[in-house]
């Protein structure tokens, strides 16, 4: 196994985003109208330099998956790939460009198997919630007050062990910002819903500040599942069943999940709902969630 260092690659990004921090930012609308920041594309090059010095890329097998670079992986390559590191350098860059904290970086290493990534050891680094949330390769999780970025070093904010979901409280329902067209969420009496970007609905997941996330986009964008896994949420894929749902719990990040063109060598959106939630929640999501 290659000596991929997660805390390394999270390291260097803090500080970019540190270097970025209140400064006007160039950007670029991409195909899919997302966005691309110019930090988001000196975490990439950043990244992969870091890569490139442990080694990783020593292994012609090894492959890189990066959200702004994802064209220069093919399926086939991916699928006969011995490890795979995929990163989201910002996880949210309209987020980042507005001044608004729910973005994030992620990232994560697999070991692969004809598509099937296993988890190997995964970082999410939140800015400006002052977080750093690693699983590492023995799958012990860490969540320690953010890397040093120069945003505010002296503030600490501990958010771990919040519990949004509790007896008294049916919680938070957390969707991504694309997620509208598809679900009805019918509990809204005493539940609110977030619209967050994917990276920050599994971290928030993941440390039981929601009840129930509905993953529906892209592979680099569920570079957090290791650690939601670790942490005790499941994952499962939704079927339709007439205007509701039910659900197939799978342990592993899979390509096949997704769309893909292969013309433009390009990836697209997840092909069913992937829920993430606790367990003892999953029957509830069911009950109120409906296609739209």
């Amino acid at each position: 196994m290659s000596h991929v260092s997660i805390r390394d690659i999270l390291s260097s990004a803090a500080q970019i985003v540190g270097e970025g921090h209140c400064k006007m930012l160039s950007y670029e609308v991409k195909a899919d109208k997302s966005l691309c920041s110019e930090i988001d594309q000196k975490v990439s090059l950043a990244t992969k330099a870091i890569l490139q010095k442990s080694g990783f890329f020593d292994d012609p097998r090894n492959m890189y998956l990066d959200e702004e670079d994802a064209s220069s992986a093919t399926l086939d390559q991916i699928k006969n790939a011995n490890e795979v590191v995929i990163i989201d350098p910002i996880d949210g860059s309209g987020a980042l460009l507005e001044g608004r904290s729910e973005y994030c970086i992620m990232v994560a290493h697999f070991k692969n198997n004809n598509g099937v990534l296993t988890a190997i050891q995964s970082g999410v680094y939140a800015p400006r919630t002052f977080e750093t949330v690693i699983m590492d390769v023995d799958g012990k999780v860490t969540v320690t007050e953010t890397i040093s970025t120069g945003l505010n070093t002296t503030k600490n904010i501990m958010r771990a062990g919040e519990d949004a979901v509790s007896k008294l409280n049916s919680g938070n329902m957390l969707l991504d910002y694309r997620y509208e067209q598809k679900f009805t969420w019918l509990a809204m009496k005493n539940l609110k819903v977030h619209l967050n970007p994917s990276g920050r609905n599994v971290l928030d997941i993941a440390m039981n500040r929601g009840r129930g996330f509905v993953f529906v986009y892209k592979p680099w964008d569920l570079c957090a599942m290791p650690i939601a896994h670790a942490l005790g949420c499941k994952t499962y894929l939704l079927s339709e069943n007439g205007q509701s749902y039910t659900a197939t719990e799978v342990n592993h990040l899979d390509v096949n999940w997704f769309d893909y063109d292969a013309d433009k060598n390009e990836f697209g959106k997840i092909k069913q709902p992937l829920l993430f939630c606790r367990e003892e929640n999953l029957a509830f999501i069911l009950e109120n969630l409906q296609k739209a």
